[in-house]
């Protein structure tokens, strides 16, 4: 089914089928972890090359927090700079990034048909259900691509 998202249609199937192809993955810095899985997510619906910035690019925590002050930006510009806008809702529909801004770096999850895909260094790549979807928008910035 392909959502139409004003510019960008986005092609559910697609981006459901790369999640699940790498669900159960586990959580590497620079390869697995949420940002770089959102990066590729946002490839997989803007047909993008973004996941280059940083994939490879880091191989701890503190390699992660210390690419992200040398690159100057963060996962929400990148997302910005894709025509991805904040949106004000807790109706999030599949393709949506939630962005959640720590200090040093960013936490991410995008949305996929009612539940959230992300990956942790406890648990790897997984697919889990929001507990409560009001916390979540209020813990998380909702970036979707226009």
């Amino acid at each position: 089914m392909l959502i139409n998202s004003s510019k960008t249609m986005i092609n559910e199937p697609a981006l459901i089928s790369w999640a699940e192809s790498r669900l159960g993955r586990p959580f590497i810095w620079g390869e697995t972890d949420c940002n770089v899985l959102a990066l590729e997510a946002l490839d997989v619906i803007t047909n993008g090359n973004n996941v280059a910035i940083a994939k490879g690019k880091y191989h701890s925590k503190l390699g992660a927090i210390r690419f992200l002050a040398r690159l100057g930006k963060g996962l929400a510009d990148v997302v910005k700079e894709a025509d991805g806008v904040e949106i004000d809702t807790c109706r999030y529909k599949t393709g949506d990034f939630l962005i959640m801004d720590h200090t040093a770096y960013e936490m991410a999850h995008v949305y996929l048909d009612g539940r959230l895909f992300s990956s942790h260094p406890e648990t790897g790549v997984r697919l889990f259900k929001p507990v409560d979807q009001a916390l979540t928008r209020a813990a998380f910035t909702v970036y979707r691509v226009m």
